[in-house]
Order: structure tokens, then C-alpha cells, then sequence
């Protein structure tokens, strides 16, 4: 049977994935935690391949084989990916030297792994009706992610040290390979060993000092130095200093309504389980009195629309904002739509546009306004109920698929989140705003009538831009999902990358 045979496929590959752990000589924390979490989902894969008997009787139809076969091709490729990427980490193949410079490239594709591991963990347990124990414990979600953190700079430090402890030859060799390479230079210069802020093991510390798990309630008279207040849909948004950290805060006022106290914790706790670095992380709430807050980590730069007004106007500005820059922008959403694609239950968005996506110092981009659906109505429903202005649920014109124009009671499913993803890639390629000048009617028509896809410039890669209109197909059945996104993106930055050896 195809499964069986799938499922073994696999196992062989975790094998000699595995054989390549064992001979790594850097990065070995790193290879430790991926090894751990690809063992978290070997179990239902091993029982898959040890006996048809294993194989649910959902998945023996034709329609559930195909099914069920699409998530087990997916982890296979997955694994066939990472086991190439930790061989060309390989001592010989891939130079010390380029490790260092490199590794926080190197560290962002580990933790690009460790995410679509946990995706395609959960896509199995969906196909499987199994409960998904990465779930079912947020707890231990959020630990991983602070666990990745620490393993990086554990890893860079030894790393660096092994730099600076280098024989003679060692550093004339390095010098050498550096000359006339300014860029190299400075970053040769500025090697030093990554401080640590006690004797205590870097790793004790940062679980030591980690928030206890579970849903922080936040206190208004704990958020102090208060800026960058704005009107929100529901009410006010600042910024403000929360231990010692800046914060993005949400507050709103609910009429006492005992329906938004509900909805906001089930769905705060719902976000909590998702615990994702694409995603925007929810540090607490505050429901005790009204207004109520929600409380996120902060992203420095704000959201794309406005990174994108400020730097690529006219989407030129190759500068600052490169087509590799571009494309790991877009990478990022599309990790952050696979996770909630293939959560347990899946989450969708219902209002993906260019202001969800927030970027942070780094250029990293996260999406945000996730699972809040429930609460968000509730709110509206207790505004009307003491006179406000009603207000209308709905996105944005200028992101609405083909299909909802068509019936606007459709409900939101995957492919209209990948329709709307392909207008924010469109934005990222483009640099503009989509449908400028144009109002709700003529967009309608422009989708509905004329059938027809905004222009790409010119000098936007090939891959990207059939990418992007794959994903504004008219026919949702034609649309990629989430995770082919990813893939896509992924060899599409590995070919605009500069080689590293």
C-alpha cells in the first residue's frame, strides 16, 4: 500500500538523517533539539510503517489515500530537504570559517525546519484523528521556542571561541580569504565571544526567568512609558514598557459584556497552543475590568503597508529591499499561514492584507489578528447594543477573492487566505498599494468580470511571480496551499542566495 510504502521511506531517510547528526563537529545543540523533534513524530510514522494493520480505514478509499498520502509526501520531502541541508554543513564541504560568518543564516533555517516540522505534525495527526500532544501542551511549545533561542547562542559562542582559540595558520588563512573583501573584514573585526550575564548555564537562565506557562493576566499599572497611540477598529493601540521589554497593546471596551470576556480567553488561549515564531506572540491579557487589553510582543518597524510606503514606494528600492530581502519577507507570512493552515483545528485568518503582517528590527515578518474571529463579533455586537455606530465585519475590497465577491456570505476557508496572500506577495514584489484609485465596484469587476490579475514588474524573479499568480487563480481548486508556498519560496531563495563555499 502507498502509505506503507511512504511511511518507510521515510524512516530511512530519519536514518541517515540521524548518521549525519552524529558526525556534526558545530551547531551541535542545534542538531540535538531537531533531532528531538523529528523523533516527537517518528512514533505514528514507524506504526504506519510496520503494518497495512496500522493503516486507518478512512485511508484505505481512494479519496482517503490521496488524502492521507499528500501530508506523509510532505514529511518526506521535508526530511529529504533537511538531510541535504545538514550535509552541506559538512566539515569539508562547508568551511569553519563560513559557519561563522554565516551562522545566522544557518540558524534561520534551523528554526525554519523546527516550524515545518511542527506543521507537518500536525497536517498527520489532522489525517490521523490522533491527538496532537505538540497541541495539547502550549507549554511546551513556548519553552521550545525560548530552548532555540539559547541553542543559537550557546552554538555561536562556541563558534566564536573556536575562532579565537585557532592555531596561527588558522587566522593568516581566514586573513587572507579576507582581503579585499571589506564586508568580510568588518565582520572578521567585530567576532567576539557573545557575553553571558552570569556564571549559571545561559540555557538554566532563560527557563529560570521565563514567564510560568499558561495565560498571563497583565495589569494596566504594569505597563508604563506609553506611545505611539492610535484609533484601532475596536478601540486605542499604543506601545508601552512592560518588564523591562517593549509591547504592542490592544485595548478596548466591552459594555461589560460577559460574552467578550469568553470568546477573548478561549481564543487567547487558542493562540497560546499555535505558539509560533511567525506568528505574533500573545504575552497576556488583562480582562478583569474594563477596557480590556491584549498585550503582544512588540514589532519595531510596524506592518508591511507601512514598511513598504516608507522604503519602496514604487517598488524600486533594490537597496534596501532586495529581491532576496523580498522573498524571505514572504517566506515568513507563508510559515506563519502554514502553521495556522495545519493546526488542530485549522485557523483561518479571514482578513489576511498587508497591515496583519508586522516586521520586526530584523526584517523578520510575522503575522498578527490571528484567531480573534469570535471575539471581534462580540465586540461589535456589544457596541450596537448601546447605540454605537454599527460596525460592519468584513476585509478589505482590495483582498477579496473571486468567490466571495460572488456569494459574501462564503465562508472563509484556506484557499481565500491564499487568495488574499498572493495580493500581499504581489505588494512585496511591487512595492503599491493593490487597486489604487480604484473603488469597491471596479475592483468587482476587475476579478469578477474582466478576470484579471494586477501587473508584476518586470525585473520580479520568474519563480515569485508565477508563484504570486498561482495563488490569485480564479478557481480556489487551483490555488497552492499553504505549505507548497513555503516550499516554493524556499528553493526560490536558495537559488538568489549567494553560495557559501
Amino acid at each position: 500500500m502507498e502509505v506503507v510504502s511512504l511511511a518507510q521511506l521515510i524512516v530511512s531517510t530519519v536514518k541517515k538523517i540521524y548518521e549525519r547528526i552524529e558526525e556534526v563537529k558545530h551547531f551541535k545543540n542545534r542538531h540535538r533539539s531537531l533531532k528531538i523533534r523529528i523523533n516527537d513524530l517518528m512514533p505514528a510514522i514507524e506504526k504506519l510503517a510496520s503494518s497495512e494493520q496500522h493503516v486507518p480505514d478512512h485511508a484505505r478509499a481512494p479519496d482517503g489515500l490521496k488524502l492521507f498520502s499528500k501530508p506523509l509526501g510532505g514529511i518526506l520531502q521535508l526530511f529529504k530537504r533537511i538531510h541535504d541541508f545538514l550535509g552541506s554543513l559538512d566539515n569539508h564541504r562547508f568551511p569553519d570559517l563560513y559557519k561563522l560568518l554565516y551562522a545566522g543564516r544557518i540558524g534561520r533555517d534551523f528554526d525554519e525546519y523546527s516550524e515545518e516540522l511542527q506543521s507537518k505534525s500536525s497536517a498527520l495527526h489532522l489525517c490521523l484523528g490522533t491527538e496532537n500532544r505538540e497541541v495539547s501542551y502550549p507549554c511546551f511549545n513556548a519553552s521550545r521556542l525560548e530552548d532555540d533561542k539559547a541553542d543559537q547562542e550557546e552554538d555561536e559562542r562556541d563558534l566564536i571561541g573556536a575562532y579565537h582559540a585557532g592555531s596561527e595558520k588558522m587566522q593568516d588563512d581566514i586573513s587572507k580569504l579576507a582581503e579585499g573583501q571589506e564586508e568580510m573584514k568588518k565582520m572578521l573585526e567585530n567576532l567576539k565571544v557573545l557575553p553571558t550575564t552570569s556564571s549559571e548555564n545561559p540555557r538554566a537562565i532563560s527557563k529560570h526567568q521565563r514567564v510560568e506557562a499558561g495565560l498571563q493576566q497583565i495589569n494596566p499599572d504594569q505597563l508604563g512609558d506609553k506611545s505611539d497611540l492610535r484609533t484601532g477598529r475596536f478601540g486605542e493601540n499604543y506601545s508601552a514598557m512592560y518588564m523591562r521589554e517593549r509591547v504592542a497593546v490592544k485595548s478596548f471596551s466591552t459594555c461589560n459584556d460577559k460574552s467578550v470576556k469568553e470568546d477573548l480567553l478561549r481564543e487567547a488561549n487558542n493562540l497560546l497552543r499555535l505558539n509560533s515564531s511567525y506568528v505574533v506572540r500573545l504575552l497576556g491579557v488583562w480582562t478583569k475590568k474594563d477596557p480590556y487589553l491584549l498585550v503582544f510582543e512588540y514589532m519595531a518597524k510596524g506592518c508591511l503597508r507601512e514598511v513598504l510606503d516608507s522604503v519602496d514606494k514604487d517598488g524600486t528600492n533594490m537597496k534596501i529591499l532586495p529581491w532576496e530581502r523580498r522573498v524571505q519577507m514572504a517566506l515568513d507570512g507563508a510559515l506563519g499561514l502554514c502553521r495556522m493552515h495545519n493546526t488542530e483545528p485549522s485557523i483561518m485568518h479571514r482578513d489576511v492584507t498587508s497591515d496583519v503582517f508586522l516586521v520586526d528590527n530584523n526584517w523578520k515578518m510575522k503575522i498578527s489578528g490571528v484567531g480573534f474571529a469570535a471575539t471581534q463579533k462580540s465586540i461589535r455586537r456589544s457596541m450596537q447594543g448601546v447605540g454605537e455606530k454599527k460596525q460592519k465585519a468584513g476585509q478589505t475590497v482590495n483582498y477579496i477573492s473571486p468567490e466571495r465577491w460572488v456569494n459574501v456570505d462564503y465562508e472563509p476557508d484556506k484557499p481565500i487566505d491564499i487568495y488574499s496572500y498572493g495580493i500581499v506577495m504581489w505588494e512585496i514584489a511591487s512595492g503599491s498599494k493593490p487597486y489604487e484609485g480604484l473603488d469597491g465596484s471596479q475592483i468587482r469587476e476587475f476579478v469578477l468580470q474582466k478576470k484579471n490579475k494586477l501587473p508584476l514588474p518586470k525585473a520580479c524573479p520568474g519563480e515569485f511571480k508565477k508563484l504570486i499568480d498561482d495563488c490569485r487563480q480564479f478557481d480556489p481548486e487551483n490555488r497552492p496551499i499553504a505549505g507548497d508556498i513555503v516550499d516554493r519560496l524556499q528553493k526560490l531563495r536558495s537559488s538568489l542566495e549567494e553560495t557559501w563555499c
